[in-house]
């Protein structure tokens, strides 16, 4: 049986949420390679070249079905979604 999640108090989560706002305002201005359809574009080909590697490495790592995995800070979010293909229905 998994564990229920924890409820975090209303100030809490006003506070995890002004933190989430500001780190996210300093990796966008710190950026790189910028923010523009362009940029997402060419993150989307890399994602697609890169995926078998990146699949067989967390098969190599031991991600299967069923299993809880925590994607941070990966980027545009194709890895988050190749992981919620790995670990499908039955995992978070």
């Amino acid at each position: 049986m998994a564990a229920a999640p924890l409820a975090m108090p209303p100030a809490c989560r006003m506070m995890s949420f002004a933190l989430r706002e500001t780190a996210m305002s300093a990796a966008h201005d710190q950026y790189a390679l910028g923010r523009s359809p362009r940029e997402y574009a060419r993150l989307a080909r890399q994602a697609e070249l890169m995926r078998p590697l990146t699949q067989r490495l967390f098969a190599d790592a031991g991600i299967r079905a069923g299993m809880t995995v925590l994607d941070l800070g990966s980027g545009a979010g194709d890895v988050a979604m190749l992981l919620a293909e790995m670990v499908a229905q039955r995992g978070r």
